[in-house]
């Protein structure tokens, strides 16, 4: 038996969960709202099939999580993408996404945070 999808979900906006929730769990996605990355961090299995969605507001994280961050799944919401080519390397790392990150604006549309999800699924598969 396969374990089940966890999906964490870290945002200022409750409805986005509540949304992901009603859409993702009749497919045997879990969907749990955290509201700190501490909380995250310790809900958190080590699991391929967890993925977390969180605004970008909660990306600013002190060192000794910092690494551990950055090497779980997730969709940033509202992460501003910039475009110049002298980014210092801390910026470079908070706003240029990494293979298992993706980025959706601030105002998306649900469409684009499911296919940005399902493409995490598919990658970790």
């Amino acid at each position: 038996m396969q374990s089940p999808r966890r999906l964490y979900v870290l945002d200022t906006q409750p409805e986005t969960a509540e949304v992901l929730q009603a859409v993702l769990a009749p497919q045997g996605t879990e969907v749990t709202s955290v509201k700190s990355w501490q909380q995250f961090q310790y809900r958190a299995p080590d699991q391929a099939e967890s993925i977390l969605v969180m605004n970008a507001k909660f990306r600013i994280m002190p060192d000794s999580v910092e690494d551990q961050q950055s090497t779980i799944p997730r969709v940033v919401i509202g992460a501003e993408k910039k475009e110049t080519a002298d980014i210092s390397e801390v910026d470079s790392k908070q706003t240029h996404p990494s293979e298992s990150e993706r980025q959706v604006r601030e105002l998306f549309e649900y469409p684009e945070l499911f296919q940005a999800i399902e493409s995490l699924w598919k990658k970790a598969a």
